[in-house]
C-alpha cells in the first residue's frame, strides 16, 4: 500500500517531493516505488537500510547505533577516555548499541576492559557489579577503566549507580574531578533513554554523565524554546525528539523549495540539488548538513 500510495502521489498528484512514511517496511517500499520516477524522497525512518542504494532518498534521522558511535568518538576525542567497561541488559536493541559503541571506541584506539550482561527486569545488581569488578566484597576489586557505558533506561541506571558506589567505585561527577590509578574517577556514559529527570540521583552520582540524544528543551536557546512553547500551546503537551526532527525536516524542505518554479522533472532535479547543498541548517535539533548517503 505504501508503494502504491507513493506512485499515486507522483503520477496523479505530480508532487515535487515525498516525506515519509515512518515504518521501516513501508518506508523501503515507498522509497523503491518513488525512486523509479526520480522524486526527492525524505524518509522518516532512522534505519539506514530504508534509503540504502537510492540516490534520491535522503535519511535525516540518525539511528540509535549512529548516536552511540558519536558518543564513543566524543569519549575518546573530547574526554580522553582510553579504557571503558560496559554494563548491558540482555536485549537485542541494547546489544546492538553495545556493539556499535565497542566498534567505534576500539577503532579510535580505545580498549574495552570488561563487559557484563544482566536481565532486563533485574533489580539487584550486587552480583553483576561484583563480577564486572572481579570481586565479591565492596572495595576489593580493581577499577581499571576510565568510563562505564550503560545502554539502558533512566530508572535502571538509578538502580545501578548506588551499587557502583557500594562496591567502592567513584563516579566522575564533575568535569574537573581529579582521577588517578590509586583513586580512579569513572565517567558514566549513556544513551538517549537517559534523557529523563528519572536519571537524576539524589546523591548526585549521575552528575556529569554524558549521553547522546536528538533533542532536548534548552530554555536559553530561543529558537528551541519558541518551538516547544508553540507546540505546547497547540497540542497541550511537550514535543518529543521525533516531533522535533519532523519539524526540522519540514522546515528544511520548505527552505529548499524557495525559488523553485514549475512542476516538471527538472524542478525535482533542482530541488534535489538544493537539498544536497544544505550546509549547517540551524534546526531545533541542531545543525544539519545533508550528505549523499545520510544527514549529520
Amino acid at each position: 500500500q505504501a508503494a502504491q500510495s507513493a506512485q499515486e502521489l507522483v503520477l496523479d498528484e505530480h508532487v515535487l517531493a515525498i516525506l515519509g512514511p515512518i515504518g521501516e517496511i513501508e518506508g523501503r517500499a515507498a522509497v523503491v516505488s518513488a525512486a523509479r520516477f526520480g522524486v526527492p524522497h525524505v524518509v522518516l525512518s532512522s534505519n539506514p537500510s530504508v534509503s540504502e542504494g537510492v540516490s534520491t532518498a535522503l535519511r535525516v534521522r540518525l539511528s540509535a547505533e549512529e548516536k552511540v558511535k558519536a558518543l564513543a568518538r566524543y569519549a575518546v576525542t573530547e574526554l580522553g577516555v582510553q579504557k571503558a567497561a560496559v554494563l548491558v541488559p540482555k536485549q537485542e536493541a541494547r546489544k546492538r548499541q553495545m556493539a556499535a559503541f565497542w566498534d567505534e571506541f576500539t577503532r579510535l584506539g580505545g580498549e574495552i576492559r570488561a563487559v557484563e550482561f544482566y536481565e532486563p527486569k533485574q533489580r539487584n545488581f550486587e552480583s553483576t557489579i561484583g563480577t564486572l569488578l572481579g570481586n565479591s566484597e565492596p572495595g576489593e576489586g580493581t577499577v581499571d577503566f576510565d568510563a562505564l557505558f550503560i545502554p539502558d533506561d533512566a530508572l535502571q541506571v538509578r538502580r545501578v549507580v548506588p551499587t557502583l558506589k557500594y562496591f567502592g567505585m567513584r563516579m566522575k561527577t564533575h568535569p574537573k574531578l581529579k582521577t588517578s590509578k590509586r583513586s580512579p574517577a569513572v565517567q558514566l556514559l549513556g544513551v538517549e533513554a537517559w534523557n529523563s529527570a528519572a536519571v537524576i540521583d539524589g546523591e548526585g552520582l549521575t552528575d556529569n554523565a554524558v549521553f547522546v540524544d536528538t533533542f532536548f528543551h534548552d530554555p536559553d536557546d530561543r529558537p528551541v524554546d519558541r518551538f516547544v512553547r508553540a507546540f505546547f500551546a497547540r497540542h497541550r503537551r511537550k514535543p518529543n525528539a521525533f516531533r522535533a526532527e519532523v519539524y526540522d525536516i519540514v522546515r528544511l524542505l520548505v527552505a529548499a523549495m524557495q525559488g523553485q518554479e514549475g512542476m516538471d522533472h527538472s524542478t525535482r532535479e533542482a530541488l534535489m540539488r538544493a537539498l544536497l547543498a544544505t550546509k549547517h541548517h540551524r534546526g531545533v535539533t541542531g545543525h544539519i548538513t545533508l550528505l549523499d548517503d545520510f544527514a549529520a
